[in-house]
């Protein structure tokens, strides 16, 4: 089964939509709309649920560092009835407050939609860091006011 022009322009913008809304600190509220119930996302040391996650964006919002994240490559490997298998690339372009050196991070991104009666909602994600080893907040780094390098 092919996925459709349509929905596939409806993923595009929903991968756009996220990375502006972590790179513009918009509050972790679009998580809940955008992650099923049991959205679980992975890497090297990182294993969050939903809620995890939730947590990791609003520490996120309030940090002392600029993002970019711009996505490219986007690949459909799979199309199951209601749920797509994705592949994608990001870089994440990151400057600390203060500093004048801008830090990047290459991933390669496996994702699984699934559509919903509400439209298409993220399952999983696995990120899967390129070129360099994972950013030190990745090696098991707990969630929290502790940790403000999420």
């Amino acid at each position: 089964m092919l996925l459709e022009p349509s929905e596939h322009m409806e993923l595009e913008q929903l991968l756009s939509d996220s990375c502006a809304w972590g790179d513009h600190g918009d509050p972790a509220d679009w998580v809940l709309k955008l992650c099923t119930e049991g959205f679980a996302l992975r890497g090297p040391g990182v294993d969050l649920t939903r809620e995890q996650f939730e947590q990791w964006i609003t520490l996120r919002a309030a940090a002392p560092f600029e993002t970019r994240h711009q996505w490219t490559n986007l690949r459909v490997l799979a199309v199951d009835g209601d749920a797509v298998d994705i592949e994608w690339l990001e870089c994440v372009h990151r400057r600390d407050e203060g500093s004048d050196v801008t830090i990047r991070t290459v991933g390669d991104i496996a994702d699984r939609w699934v559509r919903t009666p509400d439209g298409w909602r993220l399952a999983s994600r696995t990120i899967t860091p390129v070129f360099d080893p994972p950013p030190a907040y990745w090696n098991g780094a707990e969630v929290s006011a502790a940790h403000p390098d999420v």
